[in-house]
């Protein structure tokens, strides 16, 4: 296992310019919502940016500061949306070429540190409680396994076969949770409507195990990825389209890490291609919409264009971009397994409900995402805010089935 003192050289170079709490330049971005930075802007102490985090790191490097409950406390309050990171290189950007600046990436550093974390016993009870129940039932609320495909009585959608050009990965959220499972079957019908060729696992998927990797479980990660791909392997599996861009992003740039060499898309993906070749026909509506980047669709993999090309590919459709968004897309505050854990609670400074506001001020009337965890987070706020009947959250996917011809 890798430590502290193989990053001492770019943890000692943090600057502590904060560039990783704000927009920037603030000058250009007409907004009351300056903070990036989830947690910060939850807690309003810097030891929670990304910059604190990376103070407490060079502290500990030093050895003037040890591992504790405390230091977990505060590290495990991260989402790991990595905007901390993309505003740190954009900030150094502006001063050397890009290409060659070097600078660590904060956020694999703060998986280390959580890795550290878990050696030493030091993780919250609910972190605990996260990874013992992924460990013994495949899912974070140690739902049985063998209810993993309930959601499929009566969706049409059948289990994959060794014939099937993709495996549809729903995930933990897609198969467990009642809001997340309709996101589900409306791809499910998308695909089938398209004539694709595809199949589900149903009882026999497993957590792909993004967010134990994230959480610094790295032992419990190695087993999933490699109980999962040689699954997949077994079965025959060359292309795999996930539900979650956490999925996602877990099989496209871990999973080769372990052999795990698969064609991997996120089912927004997979949805333009289809909308590209004619498969799918969509009807003109009236709408007005905005929409949310999930983190680890847009920062972590850089997919930004494409669920915007499917809002606007259905005619009628007015999307109305957020001031924050793309790369300085501010977090729903579900990721690191927080979707599941909350550590940032409730609150009129909890990012959902910072989300919603920004959303609303936009003029739509519909908040579109394409991440179940974002999904989960986001759908009770309009509630919180008083927008219940005003705004609604929707997923891509249920936008583009209420589209169809």
């Amino acid at each position: 296992m890798a430590t502290l003192k193989d990053y001492e050289l770019e943890v000692m170079e943090c600057l502590r310019c904060k560039a990783c709490t704000s927009l920037h330049p603030p000058e250009l971005y007409n907004t009351s919502y300056q903070l990036i930075c989830p947690s910060l802007q939850r807690f309003k102490f810097f030891a929670y940016s990304g910059g604190g985090q990376m103070a407490i790191a060079k502290t500990i490097a030093l050895g003037t500061l040890d591992w504790s409950k405390d230091i977990a406390d505060v590290m495990y309050k991260c989402t790991m949306c990595g905007a901390c990171r993309e505003k740190c290189l954009g900030n150094f950007g502006r001063i050397q070429n890009p290409d060659e600046f070097k600078w660590t990436n904060l956020i694999e550093c703060f998986q280390l540190m959580r890795a550290q974390l878990v050696e030493r016993g030091f993780v919250p009870p609910k972190v605990k409680d996260f990874l013992q129940h992924v460990m013994n039932h495949g899912n974070p609320w140690g739902e049985p396994a063998s209810e993993r495909g309930q959601w499929l009585k009566d969706a049409g959608i059948k289990k994959y076969e060794p014939c099937d050009e993709y495996l549809f990965y729903v995930g933990c959220l897609g198969s467990y949770d009642p809001r997340c499972q309709r996101v589900a079957k409306s791809l499910g019908k998308i695909f089938s409507k398209s004539g694709m060729s595809f199949g589900v696992l149903g009882n026999d998927e497993v957590c792909d195990g993004n967010e134990v990797n994230v959480l610094g479980e790295e032992g419990l990660f190695e087993h999933l990825a490699q109980g999962n791909i040689e699954h997949y392997k077994r079965l025959g599996v060359k292309k795999i389209i996930t539900l979650s861009p956490h999925a996602y992003n877990a099989m496209k740039n871990e999973y080769p890490k372990f052999g795990g060499k698969f064609e991997v898309s996120h089912y927004t993906q997979i949805l333009w291609d289809l909308i590209g070749k004619g498969k799918l026909k969509l009807k003109r509506r009236s709408l007005n919409l905005t929409y949310h980047d999930p983190c680890f669709l847009g920062r972590y993999n850089r997919v930004y264009d494409t669920p915007r090309q499917i809002l606007s590919a259905i005619g009628g459709v007015k999307l109305k971009e957020m001031t924050r968004n793309k790369e300085s897309s501010f977090c729903c505050g579900g990721g690191s397994g927080n979707f599941y854990m909350d550590l940032l609670g409730g609150g009129e400074n909890s990012p959902a409900r910072i989300r919603i506001r920004e959303a609303w001020d936009t003029g739509a009337e519909i908040l579109a995402v394409a991440c179940p965890a974002c999904l989960t987070m986001l759908e009770d706020a309009p509630k919180t805010e008083g927008l219940e009947g005003k705004m609604q959250v929707k997923d891509i996917s249920e936008i583009v089935e209420d589209s169809l011809q």
